[in-house]
Formats: structure tokens, C-alpha cells, sequence
């Protein structure tokens, strides 16, 4: 069986979301050495201690953003199983066995996942261009495929095209004649 790997990491949205990130992080260390300064500023304590503190902080900081800059997201799929990583973290990863899943629901921005347990497992696609979430549902279709799983896919439904519909709809032929 075919093995298919789809790489997330040059994703751009995905270093504008880890600058989000860090910047959310930053933010929250600095008000964490404010409020330990004025804390231990409270208690006349010797400067030692809240430097201290603050040495941690930092190194979270840096220890949280390196891992962060380095995380690896993919997708990755065989015979047996298909791998969703989309965390910073690498327990982060979401397993789905071919064996337990009944059937395959294919939105515009989500797979779904219904297994023989009567679960189901939403994958959201919406943060991934185009392109990959084409690649993504594609992938998906053709081993749902090769495994004899149902697979639905739901279109996307403009309200306009309805709307134009109904309109047309209502008008008159051109070959009636009115009274």
C-alpha cells in the first residue's frame, strides 16, 4: 500500500499563528516578572529572589518558543492507519485505525470520521490553504476508496445560486401568453 505524507510546516499562516503565539507568550512572561517584582517588592525582600524568578520565566519563554519554531504538522497515511499532527506538541497527534472507521462525511473546511462505535472524529480543515485541503480530501477519497469505506462529500452551497434560482423561477416563460 501506498504511503502518503502531506508536509504543513510552509504553510504561512502557520508562522503568522506561532508569531501569534510567541507574541501571546511574551506577553504573559512580562506580566509575570511584573507581578513577582512588585510581589517581592511588597514583602521588602532582597533583589536576588525575584531576579531568580525571573531567570525561569525567561528560559520557559525560550524553551516554549524554540519548540514552537521547530514543530512539525503533517498528515500522514497508509494501509492501516491515517495520522492528523497538528499541535506543537508530539503526543499532539490524532491516530484513526482504517479497521474501526464505518464511514467518511467530506465537508468544505472538515473530514469526519464515523467509527463502528458509533464515534465520530471531526478533522477541521479550515486553517490550511486551498491547495492542501484539496490534496488532503483527495488523499482521503482515493484510501476510503481502496478500503471500501463509504464516503460522502457535501458541497458547499451558495445562498446566492438559490436565490437567482427562485427568482427565475418565478418569472413568466417568454411563450405565455398574458390575458
Amino acid at each position: 500500500m501506498k504511503t502518503y505524507y502531506i508536509d504543513l510546516n510552509e504553510i504561512n499562516r502557520k508562522r503568522a499563528r506561532s508569531i501569534r503565539f510567541l507574541a501571546l507568550g511574551a506577553g504573559v512572561c512580562i506580566l509575570l516578572i511584573i507581578v513577582t517584582f512588585l510581589v517581592f517588592l511588597k514583602y521588602n525582600s532582597s533583589v536576588e529572589w525575584p531576579l531568580l524568578f525571573q531567570t525561569v520565566y525567561l528560559s520557559f519563554y525560550v524553551y516554549f518558543a524554540w519548540i514552537t519554531l521547530k514543530a512539525k504538522i503533517y498528515i500522514k497515511a497508509d494501509g492501516n492507519e491515517i495520522v492528523f499532527k497538528f499541535g506543537i506538541r508530539n503526543r499532539s497527534k490524532d491516530y484513526i485505525l482504517w479497521e474501526t472507521v464505518s464511514g467518511i462525511k467530506i465537508g468544505p473546511t472538515y473530514i469526519t470520521f464515523f467509527k463502528k462505535s458509533g464515534r465520530k472524529k471531526r478533522i477541521p480543515l479550515g486553517w490550511m490553504p486551498y491547495k492542501k485541503v484539496i490534496e488532503v480530501k483527495e488523499t482521503v477519497v482515493e484510501l476510503s476508496s481502496s478500503k471500501n469505506i463509504p464516503c460522502e462529500i457535501v458541497e458547499f452551497e451558495r445562498f446566492v445560486e438559490k436565490q437567482n434560482d427562485k427568482e427565475e423561477k418565478d418569472k413568466p416563460d417568454k411563450n405565455t401568453i398574458e390575458a
